[in-house]
């Protein structure tokens, strides 16, 4: 594999930026719009190898599955617990006309760039209040909006338990804690590399290239539908892998290095993810609503990428990063990791600094700004939390962009970084 790639080439492999052509458009839909479920959930996934850019995961499709997932695939229940909801106290401003400056060169208001990126739902809250609420394209308070691979950064709260606890070693090999990994690409991986996704087993996140590990990957966890003789749940998938010819040791986006930190987790406790998920995290904060994990043909969370949360409960978590761990009146992860996914190393960020600058990846989270330690999740077509642990801030999106435009992220990150700057004065 060659690993020499431009930094907005490999850049535009995390939002899949190269899809075909036939990339659906869609228009913009009004809030009173409620999304209708298309007929044939299994006729949207088509085949594996088909055309990439008509799957339920892009336009015009993705506004109506992004909202009712459990209603086109399997899904597990993450339960909220038992516990009294943790309310949100507000204190509503207006910052839809804070300006930054677009890729284009042009400023632009945060509605306007909000309004063309096909936001679905908007969080922000300040100082622990929330100062902003909007719902759109019809999404409501107890929807759950599909996050795609913001996901990996709630499977990195809840991986964080297990470090925590001894359970897992970073400096172990995969091995150790998963014996099917003996004989395969895995066997003699560590941890830590699988976690800041610096390892030397191949994935390539290439959606305009069939033959490129994602597609396979997605067929097998039951995205796409499965190619005969191919792997068809994502343990056989993963298993399956090979090495790199060479490797620079630097952050490469991959998939599949997710998926077996849930492979580690389920092994090590003997529960699955969704239900460790529900133990760890999310009966703990307090959450309004279920959560869910969409699962493979053997039940298994898609934790890469198969999350789903409402907008409140969103915020929920990413203020628990905020305030350093703690949430609820709990310290649910550990302080410690908080400081781990808010800065990272930034020379193994040379690929990516085409969408941030002044990036870093670390342990499942996008670095928005290593000088000034702000952490993010971000999931393909929009789906962002943003976290500014210095000014208590924290900003949720949910979208479903019409094109997983490399320019859209960039620029959402660019009028995040508006909103935490007016705090910053």
């Amino acid at each position: 594999m060659n690993i020499t790639l431009s930094k907005s080439l490999t850049a535009t492999w995390v939002l899949g930026v190269l899809l075909s052509a036939n990339v659906l458009a869609k228009a913009p839909q009004t809030p009173d719009q409620i999304p209708i479920l298309p007929a044939s959930a299994e006729a949207l996934r088509g085949s594996a190898y088909g055309d990439f850019g008509r799957s339920w995961q892009n336009a015009p499709h993705n506004t109506t599955i992004y909202q009712q997932i459990s209603r086109a695939f399997p899904t597990a229940v993450v339960w909220r617990g038992n516990g009294e909801v943790s309310h949100f106290e507000y204190n509503k401003q207006d910052l839809s006309k804070i300006t930054f400056t677009n890729l284009k060169g042009q400023q632009e208001t945060f509605q306007h760039h909000l309004d063309r990126t096909f936001n679905d739902g908007l969080l922000i809250i300040k100082d622990g209040k929330i100062i902003t609420e909007e719902y759109h394209n019809g999404m409501k308070p107890h929807t759950r909006h599909h996050l795609m691979s913001a996901s990996k950064s709630l499977t990195s709260t809840l991986f964080s338990t297990f470090v925590e606890d001894g359970s897992v070693e970073l400096d172990k090999t995969i091995a150790t804690y998963v014996p099917e990994a003996k004989g395969t690409a895995w066997e003699d991986v560590k941890v830590s590399d699988v976690l800041n996704m610096t390892s030397n087993v191949q994935y390539r996140e290439e959606f305009d290239n069939p033959d490129a590990e994602v597609w396979a990957h997605e067929s097998a966890v039951g995205w796409r539908n499965v190619a005969q003789g191919k792997p068809s749940t994502n343990r056989e998938f993963l298993y399956s892998m090979n090495k790199m010819d060479k490797t620079d040791g630097k952050f490469h986006y991959r998939s599949s290095e997710t998926d077996m930190l849930g492979q580690i987790m389920e092994n090590v406790s003997g529960i699955g993810s969704a239900e460790l998920f529900s133990q760890r995290i999310w009966s703990k904060l307090g959450a309004e609503e279920d959560a869910q994990c969409m699962v493979d043909r053997e039940g298994a969370c898609v934790v890469m990428g198969g999350f789903g949360t409402t907008l409140r409960d969103l915020g929920r978590w990413g203020q628990m990063l905020a305030n350093g761990g703690k949430f609820n009146g709990l310290q649910i992860i550990s302080q410690d990791w908080v400081n781990k996914v808010s800065t990272g190393d930034h020379e193994k960020f040379e690929h990516y600094t085409g969408m941030l600058p002044k990036g870093a990846y670390s342990a499942q989270f996008w670095i928005a700004d290593n000088e000034r330690n702000i952490t993010s999740a971000l999931g393909y077509a929009g789906q962002q939390v943003y976290i500014d642990r210095d000014i208590n801030l924290v900003i949720v999106r949910l979208s479903t962009w019409d094109k997983p435009d490399y320019s859209y992220a960039t620029d959402s990150y660019r009028a995040m970084e508006a909103i935490s700057n007016h705090f910053r004065k």
